[in-house]
C-alpha cells in the first residue's frame, strides 16, 4: 500500500514508497510482483482543520526478509494471516475489492498452494542495498 504524494520521499517512485512504507511499518522486506490497484477517498483532518482527498496505490510484494515484530510505531500490530482471515478483517468494500485482485494474482501464479513466508526472525539491516528491488 501506498499513501498519497504527501508520503513519497524526494525522487521516490510509488514503487520504492510501496516497499519503504511496507518495511516501515511491518518490519518486513520485500519486492514488488504488480500493482493490484488504487483507492481514492476523502477524510477530514482534524490537525489541519481541512478535508483531504487521498489517492492510495497498493501493490503486491513479495516477501524477501525480516520480522513483523520489528514494525514501527504507527502500527499497532503486524502479524501474517491467512488470505481468508484477512479478507475478513477489512472493514471497506475498496478494500475487500483490492484484496480480491491480489488473491486471483496469487491463485493464477500459484495455484491453490500460496507460498506462506516463513517466520525465522532475520536480522535487518537498514538502507540495504545488497538487492535493487528493496529500498
Amino acid at each position: 500500500m501506498v499513501p498519497s504524494e504527501r508520503f513519497r520521499g524526494k525522487g521516490e517512485s510509488l514503487q520504492e514508497t510501496a516497499i519503504r512504507e511496507v518495511r516501515e511499518e511491518t518490519g518486513v522486506f520485500g519486492r514488488v510482483l504488480e500493482k493490484i490497484g488504487q483507492i481514492q477517498y476523502w477524510f477530514y483532518s482534524k490537525e489541519e482543520e481541512t478535508k483531504i482527498f487521498k489517492t492510495v496505490h497498493f501493490y503486491l510484494l513479495e516477501y524477501l526478509r525480516g520480522d513483523e515484530k520489528d514494525h514501527d510505531s504507527e502500527v499497532d500490530e503486524a502479524r501474517w494471516v491467512a488470505l481468508q482471515e484477512a479478507m475478513g478483517m477489512l472493514t471497506h468494500s475498496s478494500e475487500r475489492t483490492i484484496m480480491e485482485k491480489a488473491t486471483r494474482y496469487l491463485t493464477a501464479a500459484y495455484g491453490q498452494k500460496i507460498p506462506v513466508p516463513s517466520v525465522k526472525v532475520e536480522e535487518i539491516v537498514p538502507n540495504d542495498t545488497e538487492n535493487s528491488n528493496t529500498v
